[in-house]
């Protein structure tokens, strides 16, 4: 795995967001650093895992490093990849 990044400290906070994103108008973006917040959206724990290692099937199918996540659920909070 060649990127792994922490949350810098910012766990909790970013779990305790993404447990009061509970509305399907809800939307978040998400960088890097936002694993914590992705999980507790529903980011699968095998993907997390995977998309790092860059295994096709994960949420990047392998064409990043990983750590940009794209999930527009229908009937939960969109997660778009941050930009910029």
């Amino acid at each position: 795995v060649l990127y792994q990044f922490s949350a810098r400290g910012h766990e909790l906070g970013q779990i305790l967001l993404g447990k009061l994103l509970t509305n399907s108008n809800d939307a978040a973006s998400a960088y890097y650093r936002s694993r914590p917040l992705l999980l507790s959206l529903g980011l699968d724990i095998e993907d997390a895992m995977a998309a790092p290692m860059g295994k096709s099937g994960s949420y990047s199918d392998g064409r990043d490093i990983g750590v940009v996540c794209n999930m527009p659920q229908a009937d939960g909070v969109k997660v778009l990849p941050m930009a910029g």
